[in-house]
């Protein structure tokens, strides 16, 4: 074999390993779609604080994923936070939101890999962004 076939040969399994590696350091697909409810699983709880709340953001730990359900006035509306419990590596959640003065309600039952830690949702004078967690919702 000629030095530039070596050349090429060593540049395709580099270019194999790079890619090996951006596959098993990627989402998998299970964290991408909405979740889907496990009917019979065990569900563990704790006491504590997953929950906290500033003037400006409310911080969720899923990794600690502690039972607590929070009520949260934020500008025209509030939400109830609602951390269940532990299933699997998952961190079971739901959230309802309500607006003042409209009808317009919104329901979400989560589940969040416990691995996603801490997570921070913007609050302001329209309500706590819940976007981020959107992945791992679906509407109930």
């Amino acid at each position: 074999m000629g030095p530039s076939l070596k050349f090429a040969a060593a540049g395709a399994a580099m270019a194999a390993a790079v890619l090996l590696l951006f596959i098993f350091n990627s989402k998998l697909p299970d964290d991408l779609g909405k979740p889907t409810p496990t009917p019979g699983a065990v569900i563990t709880t704790t006491s504590g604080n997953s929950i906290s709340v500033t003037d400006t953001t409310v911080v969720i730990d899923f990794a600690a994923c502690a039972t607590e359900n929070r009520r949260i006035d934020a500008g025209a509306g509030s939400i109830t936070l609602d951390v269940v419990g532990k299933q699997g590596d998952k961190c079971l959640m739901n959230y309802d939101r309500g607006e003042a003065g409209s009808s317009s309600a919104t329901s979400a039952a989560c589940e969040v890999p416990l691995r996603t830690g801490t997570v921070r949702l913007p609050k302001s004078a329209t309500g706590v962004d819940v976007a981020v967690l959107q992945a791992y919702c679906s509407p109930r």
